[in-house]
């Protein structure tokens, strides 16, 4: 009988995040074995591992130290970098350098393969918009103070200051006025 055609290697998604291990609170489970070996993208430019539920992950980017074959054993790269922060392997609360595994907790292990983007189109900008200027707004006449009669201009809520109309407002009197008296209502 011949010999079984080997399968070829699993391939790792461009640009999306694949699952290669998860633990379920009593053992490591492997979507295909410890030794399995994947295959990446020649466009690769980045790899993430990271462990999901911990929210704790790993990046590589092509040119370092732990940067991966083509084919590679995401266990051997992991191993490679070593213990990160006594979080074992990559800081990831994958496996320990000595072999310690965090199967007792619930956990999914997955590895995003970041693609290099493709170079951008030159664009030629369109010719700018001429606005006309906005004219300046007409302002106001000042607030009047009534003759004869108390006018609200300040107050308290307990927490902060108000004004009718602002701090720095100028306030218009009468030409017959002789006097001006401020008082606080609350106080008499």
């Amino acid at each position: 009988t011949p010999a079984p055609t080997p399968s070829p290697p699993p391939t790792l998604a461009d640009d999306a995040w694949t699952r290669w291990a998860w633990t379920d609170g009593s053992r490591m489970n492997y979507v295909h074995g410890v030794g399995a070996v994947w295959e990446r993208s020649e466009d690769a430019v980045a790899i993430t591992f990271r462990n999901r539920e911990e929210g704790e992950s790993f990046t590589t980017v092509k040119g370092d130290a732990y940067w991966p074959a083509a084919s590679f054993n995401i266990d051997a790269v992991l191993r490679a970098v070593g213990d990160r922060s006594g979080k074992g392997l990559a800081g990831i609360f994958y496996k320990t350098e000595s072999g310690h595994e965090w199967d007792y907790w619930t956990n999914t292990f997955e590895v995003f393969v970041e693609t290099a983007e493709p170079t951008p189109v030159p664009v030629t900008p369109a010719p700018p918009t001429l606005v006309p200027p906005t004219p300046a707004p007409t302002p106001s006449p000042p607030p009047t103070l009534a003759d004869d009669a108390w006018t609200r201009w300040a107050w308290t809520d307990g927490s902060r200051m108000n004004y009718v109309h602002g701090v720095g407002a100028v306030w218009e009197r009468s030409e017959d006025a002789v006097a001006i008296t401020f008082r606080n209502r609350e106080e008499g």
